[in-house]
């Protein structure tokens, strides 16, 4: 399903992700605090908790406090999304959960919590602005928050596209969705892997936020965000949509991908844990002139590394098929015109 791009929409492509800075979150870790639990997500970034340790001078305890309280938000919202309440007592669970946190941070860290809360605000700006495009040749490629979810198989992800899950279920296919054979490609630190997308999710089901406004696939809700920008990540650090998901539920993380257990272990990741991952669309990919000589590799560029070598170049004596018609130096004197086994070059 590759498709071309026009060179000039490569080259304005790379320049605008290049050089437009990532927007940094208009919450702020409080504003945050006061809608939802944070803690997890922030410290889920592996050498925050020791540095805090460092910079505040924590005692054992409070560092191990601060690591429970992390995990048990991890476990309470995976507790959550398996029950899957109404929007309206979601959101008061959300709430209740998040005053809890706050009560047990203020009570933990006593005069020291404002210090505390001014780099975990740090971390919130740093965190809103980690996802991103990859200015790659051929693919649509970017940085997004990854959680994880019991899957129905034990090997596949979720994204927020429902048309791609209906394809590969072999339940239908929409306009701009052919086939079924729709996988991403999953990279942290030096982890890679391809995985099948079996499910939907994890907050939207409408939100194929790496698609441009344009056919075959446009982007089919909140069309006023960027190009790569999930909704959930907007909700969660911009308050975007009043902070609430498609179905109305706060977004308690910014995450645009789901991984099954066996995924997420793949990618070095331990039992809930959860990352920035760098995803890449495989059906997003685009047939390009990668030496710029005007021809790509399906209109018989033999070398489209090389910008000397295409289709009606001029053949030179050097041993290469400069013109891409299956003949090595022809008109040149490195060619033997008459078969015998010599050319000019050897004197014949």
């Amino acid at each position: 399903m590759a498709r071309s791009l026009p060179g000039p929409l490569l080259v304005a492509a790379a320049l605008l992700c290049a050089i437009v800075p990532a927007k940094a979150a208009e919450l702020g870790f409080e504003q945050a605090l006061a809608r939802k639990p944070v803690v997890a997500v922030i410290l889920g970034t592996e050498g925050r908790l020791e540095e805090l340790a460092g910079a505040l001078a924590l005692d054992e305890r409070q560092v191990e406090a601060l690591a429970a309280l992390a995990d048990e938000e991890r476990r309470w919202e995976a507790d959550l999304r398996s029950r899957a309440p109404v929007a309206g007592r979601w959101n008061a669970e959300v709430a209740d959960r998040a005053a809890a946190t706050g009560d047990g941070l203020r009570a933990l860290l006593g005069g020291g919590y404002p210090a505390f809360a001014a780099i975990m605000d740090g971390w919130f700006h740093e965190d809103s602005g980690r996802s991103g495009w990859h200015c790659t040749e051929a693919c649509l490629t970017y940085t997004v928050f990854g959680t994880q979810f019991d899957a129905n198989t034990a090997y596949e992800v979720a994204i927020p596209d429902q048309y791609v899950k209906f394809a590969n279920l072999g339940w239908g296919n929409e306009p701009g969705y052919p086939g079924n054979d729709y996988e991403v490609r999953l990279q942290l630190n030096n982890h890679d892997i391809t995985v099948w997308v079996g499910d939907v999710g994890p907050w939207n089901i409408d939100d194929n936020y790496w698609n441009d406004l344009n056919p075959p696939r446009p982007r089919r809700m909140w069309t006023d965000l960027p190009q790569g920008k999930p909704e959930s990540e907007a909700a969660y650090y911009d308050g975007y949509n009043g902070g609430l998901d498609q179905y109305d539920r706060t977004v308690t993380n910014p995450a645009a991908l789901d991984m099954a257990f066996d995924v997420a272990a793949d990618l070095g990741l331990g039992y809930l844990a959860n990352d920035w991952v760098t995803v890449t669309w495989l059906w997003e990919c685009f047939e390009i002139d990668g030496d710029g000589d005007g021809y790509m590799e399906s209109e018989g560029d033999c070398a489209d590394h090389d910008p000397a070598v295409y289709p009606g170049a001029t053949e030179q004596p050097n041993h290469i098929d400069d013109d891409c018609d299956g003949t090595v130096d022809e008109d040149t004197a490195y060619y033997d015109d008459d078969g015998d086994g010599y050319n000019e070059a050897e004197a014949d």
